[in-house]
């Protein structure tokens, strides 16, 4: 029997209520403990907080946000400053999550499953008060905490990322050294939670919380979800996940077994059980399942999947099935020159739909067009100054305005037209672009169906790929062109005349899967990648450099390729170099997302620009974290440099009034609230109770100045006491930007980049 347990809050009046007492009201402190929510609300969900029922107390306190998973660390100064941020990771529902934050009197952390995710400078004090620890809600506000909580530690001291990763899958002792407060919840029975870390900082359970299993049990494994797809070779396009839930502790492990399902033969895949091999902590596990690779279509074919063999004390959750559908993805890809596919199809004039996925970087080809042996051409689909358009017989055009779609993305298009809709509607990516009034095309000879072509395009031949092209006779809805756009179909949907994944990936033919037998030829075009293949992120170059001001010399790119169906992320991570956390970049992590059909990102990075003198700086950059069976490439990491951009400053203390030492002149100017007026004297500055400096190279035509351009430079610094000048303005006048006050020497500057 288990002897691990977690509490169990019901989110409508559970909680533990723990008396204050003066080691658990803290300026430094470590707070840190296990969470496993188990329902998103629409308000705040407390789990550790010391304070009043108003907040304005707050030692410390860990709320989950509304209508979210994130979590807000936060605590209150003495003097009023709130200190406050949310976790760039979300929790995830129904499974155990690791969270602490940490304060040393000038740092301000927080860990998510013990990696630092946000990290800040400021020296203050919390706000110390005699109100109770409350773990799991704050008394008559917000909303209670729903799901388990376990683990909940408290120290007097901020404890590093190593100290948290040490034990944070562990049960503690009690002894360790700053521990001020430890409830591990094992007590599995009464209405008392008890202080392990020996200061009889005991708890009271009020509202009925309950005991159940906790995090350090063996747990229960699981499949992520009922179902998944993977290409030959076993590349997973939704990785075959297990999961571990209810219970983290120790080593287990879990057997998957492999069985025949749907067309399946023992040729297509390796039936060997796998082993899956879970150390303390874990919380998933991807598997790679053996898929052959021939030469034979497996499209559709599934494997079915099942756990068995949990070992350790470990379970078999009520996910304990799964399937895997083995799907093959290419493309055919068109030089622009003669290369098309020819299928002998005779469409209907009317209620039909074309669907297909095309890239390109060439804003004048053809994309598709029916003809006829006898001649003519009709049902034209083509690129024009990088706007699609369409044509039907006699004689209406539509097309998109303003846009280019020879951008090197993927795009869908789907033109459809009927006397059902009254007429025809051109969508790009899902979306209405563009109607008409022509329901039914007047050329009725067509005999063939040409891919890559159309006669009304300026450059006739496609130039680039295209995937997946769907024929219907009927008129889809932009509801039924979105659910499947960006998903391979199985070819048996209803109105489906033809279809062409183009995955043969060999010969010269392309075979109708709606299983009509309207297979197509091959003429030149080649095998290339499809858009259903797994998406590659990687970093553009390994080098990048960007100003401290956030303007980009190179610009950091994450670029993907192979498959471009759906949408991906990873994390692009910043460390390491000689570039510091929180005084030099914000963020230890930036999330990178692509929408379906996106092939690159331009990633702003979390500079802090300050006023230091600190040279260039450095720092590496990495990606990981991909999702959605994207996968990481080989460029996988790269340097950034920080170019500097501050000065040295003038010391004014050894300068006139009114005097320019960058070229001699002296120059008297009188500001006046808001306006700048200007006086030119070789002999009186002292008319002037300001003096303007100048640095490096650069012209300054200040505003009104026409017979006279004062030689400055790129900087402008204005030096006074109880000064009016509205630099602002200034920066509006000249294209200059508006830096604000610094302190520098025991003056005080207002200035502006120009």
């Amino acid at each position: 029997m288990s002897t691990d347990y977690s509490l169990l809050f019901d989110g409508t009046d559970d909680y533990v209520s723990i008396p204050h007492s003066s080691n658990l009201s803290l300026t430094n402190f470590t707070i840190e403990t296990w969470v496993n929510p188990s329902q998103i609300k629409g308000d705040w969900q407390p789990l550790i907080t010391k304070e009043d029922s108003s907040g304005g107390s707050r030692n410390y306190g860990l709320y989950i946000e509304p209508n979210g998973m994130r979590v807000l660390f936060s605590f209150l100064g003495i003097y009023g400053d709130w200190r406050y941020d949310y976790s760039i990771s979300s929790l995830k529902l129904n499974q155990w999550n690791h969270i602490a934050m940490t304060y040393d009197g000038s740092q301000f952390n927080f860990y998510f499953n013990g990696v630092l995710e946000k990290s800040y400078t400021f020296a203050t004090s919390p706000i110390q008060n005699t109100e109770p620890v409350k773990i799991g809600k704050e008394v008559n506000v917000f909303n209670p905490f729903t799901g388990k909580m376990d683990e909940v530690r408290i120290w007097n001291k901020a404890r590093t990322q190593a100290e948290i990763q040490a034990d944070m899958n562990y049960p503690l002792t009690g002894s360790e050294t700053g521990l001020v407060g430890y409830w591990p919840f094992n007590e599995n029975a009464g209405n008392t939670v008890t202080d392990l870390a020996g200061n009889d900082n005991n708890g009271t359970i009020l509202g009925g919380a309950a005991f159940t299993s906790g995090v350090f049990t063996p747990g229960t494994f699981v499949f992520s979800q009922p179902n998944f797809t993977v290409k030959e070779g076993g590349i997973g396009i939704k990785e075959v996940t297990i999961n571990r839930i209810d219970g983290l502790g120790g080593e287990a492990s879990v057997t998957v077994d492999l069985s025949d399902g749907l067309g399946v033969s023992a040729a297509d895949y390796d039936n060997t059980p796998i082993v899956v091999n879970f150390a303390n902590g874990e919380t998933a596990k991807t598997v790679s399942i053996p898929v052959t690779t021939d030469t034979v279509n497996d499209a559709g074919e599934t494997i079915n999947l099942t756990l068995t063999n949990a070992t350790n004390g470990a379970s078999i959750g009520s996910q304990g099935t799964a399937s895997v559908m083995i799907v093959e993805d290419a493309a055919l890809s068109f030089d622009g020159v003669n290369d098309y596919v020819q299928v002998n199809l005779n469409e209907p004039e009317t209620e039909v739909t074309h669907e297909l996925w095309f890239k390109t970087t060439n804003p004048n080809v053809g994309l598709f067009s029916i003809m006829s042996a006898d001649g003519g051409y009709d049902r034209a689909i083509y690129l024009y100054q990088g706007n699609l358009y369409t044509r039907l017989w006699s004689n209406e055009v539509i097309g998109s305005t303003g846009i280019n779609l020879a951008d090197g993305n993927w795009h869908h298009v789907a033109h459809t037209f009927g006397t059902s809709i009254g007429g025809e509607k051109l969508y790009i990516d899902g979306q209405l672009v563009a109607s008409g009034t022509k329901a039914q095309s007047d050329f009725t000879w067509q005999d063939k169906i040409l891919i890559g072509y159309s006669i009304d395009a300026p450059v006739d031949f496609f130039q680039g790929q295209i995937d997946e092209v769907r024929i219907w006779n009927k008129t889809r809805t932009q509801a039924e062109i979105q659910a499947d756009m960006n998903h391979q179909l199985t070819g048996t949907e209803s109105g489906l005349i033809g279809y062409w994944q183009f995955n043969e990936g060999t010969g010269n033919t392309v075979t109708d899967l709606a299983g009509n037998d309207n297979n197509g030829t091959i003429y030149g075009a080649t095998w290339t990648e499809g858009f259903f293949g797994d998406s590659v992120l990687s970093l553009s170059q390994p080098t990048y450099s960007i100003r401290e001001n956030g303007a980009a010399t190179v610009q950091v790119t994450v670029i993907r390729t192979g498959g471009f169906s759906g949408e991906v992320s990873a994390t692009l991570n910043l460390s390491g170099g000689t570039a510091t956390l929180s005084q030099d970049y914000s963020q230890s992590a930036v999330t990178v997302n692509f929408a379906s059909g996106e092939t690159k990102k331009i990633v702003t990075i979390p500079l802090i620009d300050d006023f230091d003198i600190e040279g260039d700086e450095t720092v590496n950059l990495s990606l990981s974290n991909p999702t959605n069976g994207a996968i990481i490439g080989e460029q996988n990491t790269a340097l950034l440099t920080i170019t500097d951009n501050d000065f040295d400053w003038y010391d004014p203390k050894a300068w006139s009034n009114g005097v320019v030492p960058a070229n001699g002149s002296q120059i008297g100017l009188n500001f006046t609230g808001e306006k700048i007026k200007y006086t030119f004297s070789q002999g009186n500055p002292s008319l002037n109770v300001f003096s303007l400096y100048a640095r490096d190279k650069g012209v300054l035509q200040l505003s009104g100045l026409t017979a006279y351009t004062i030689p400055f430079t790129s900087v402008i610094e204005v030096k006074g006491t109880g000064s009016e000048i509205n630099l602002s303005s200034l920066a509006t006048m000249t294209g200059a930007t508006y830096r604000g006050w610094d302190t520098r020497n025991g003056w005080d500057y207002n200035y502006l980049d120009v």
